[in-house]
């Protein structure tokens, strides 16, 4: 049987494809399960590799993070990468997209009152960023003067 497929948008062009299928009553405990990883879900390694939160993270020398050190996912995708706050500042998962990337960014400024930004992390993240950061130009500054200058 084939579904209707309803396109729709999403802030900055991004679009989202969704897929209507037959509704099933699902139980709260499998939904949680599935949600968690655990029980039947446990070993969707994909999803986790995907989701594995490193020490990549985004943050200024005024404000920590964007929630006042309330620990909470922001933004999750299975392919693409997801954010999150933390007491360390607004974290991003090891290869994450240059969407994802541009999202964190841009939550960073605004949350973070327009500081210039410190960027956590390995030099693949740092090259990421900027990467990112150039490609979108976004309009952000950054707390590192070498950083700033290659910006």
């Amino acid at each position: 049987m084939e579904c209707p497929k309803i396109c729709a948008k999403i802030e900055h062009a991004v679009f989202v494809e969704v897929v209507e299928y037959e509704k099933a009553k699902i139980s709260a405990v499998k939904h949680v399960e599935y949600i968690n990883r655990e029980g039947s879900f446990f070993h969707d390694e994909h999803w986790k590799e995907s989701n594995k939160f490193v020490e990549d993270f985004i943050t200024t020398a005024q404000t920590a993070n964007a929630l006042n050190g309330l620990e909470m996912l922001l933004y999750k995708t299975d392919d693409f990468g997801s954010i999150k706050n933390s007491e360390r500042g607004i974290e991003v998962t090891e290869n994450a997209s240059s969407t994802t990337l541009s999202i964190a960014l841009m939550l960073a400024d605004e949350k973070m009152n327009h500081q210039p930004l410190i960027i956590h992390g390995s030099p693949d993240f740092h090259k990421a960023v900027l990467q990112t950061a150039l490609l979108a130009s976004l309009p952000i500054t950054f707390a590192d003067r070498l950083f700033q200058k290659e910006f």
